[in-house]
């Protein structure tokens, strides 16, 4: 920040008095005012550094693709699951996405992270009658890079009573698709 308090970022002990290429990254200030150094010190033998072809260069970061064709799962009353409902939702791979973060928009939430996973799907659960929205981002090994995020896969989830052991129902992004399934049906908005 002002020129003396300093963070070391790279260090070496050369043996030899040729030329090296060295390389380091300083991803983790961008965006950032920084002031660059190259210091000698701490040695015998070397009463000087030569430094050439000294360059600090930008790179365009790299860019994620926005999660596609989400879909849901939705199984009722499972056997040995403590929730009524069991929500999967999923999508296809993003590449050069380590893992994925799913938010839930609800008549209550807005933007609510429910977690991350490093599968391309997320299981959530319900009680009750609901109604959802759920998106995804991804995002890079470091953290620094995410996409944009995925369409907006909503999710109504209606019970009449009955009782439709272990239902399977499918729900797809895409156009307007309402499934029935013993009294139980999704849509698409």
């Amino acid at each position: 920040e002002n020129g003396t308090d300093w963070t070391l970022v790279f260090e070496e002990t050369i043996e030899h008095a040729e030329w090296t290429n060295t390389s380091v990254s300083l991803a983790e200030y961008a965006g950032k005012g920084v002031l660059v150094g190259v210091r000698h010190y701490n040695c015998t033998g070397f009463y000087f550094l030569a430094v050439d072809n000294f360059a600090l260069t930008v790179e365009e970061p790299a860019k994620l693709d926005a999660p596609t064709n989400l879909r849901a799962a939705i199984r009722q009353d499972v056997p040995d699951y403590d929730y009524k409902y069991e929500i999967t939702v999923a999508w296809d791979a993003v590449e050069g996405a380590k893992g994925y973060d799913v938010y839930v928009n609800t008549e209550k939430e807005q933007n609510f992270h429910m977690g991350y996973t490093t599968s391309t799907e997320y299981v959530m659960f319900a009680n009750q009658e609901i109604t959802f929205e759920f998106y995804v981002v991804a995002f890079n090994k470091d953290l620094d890079i995410k996409s944009e995020p995925s369409e907006i896969c909503t999710v109504n989830v209606v019970n009449d009573g009955s009782d439709p052991s272990s239902s399977l129902i499918l729900f797809d992004e895409g156009n307007e698709i309402t499934n029935t399934v013993n009294d139980i049906s999704l849509e698409r908005d």
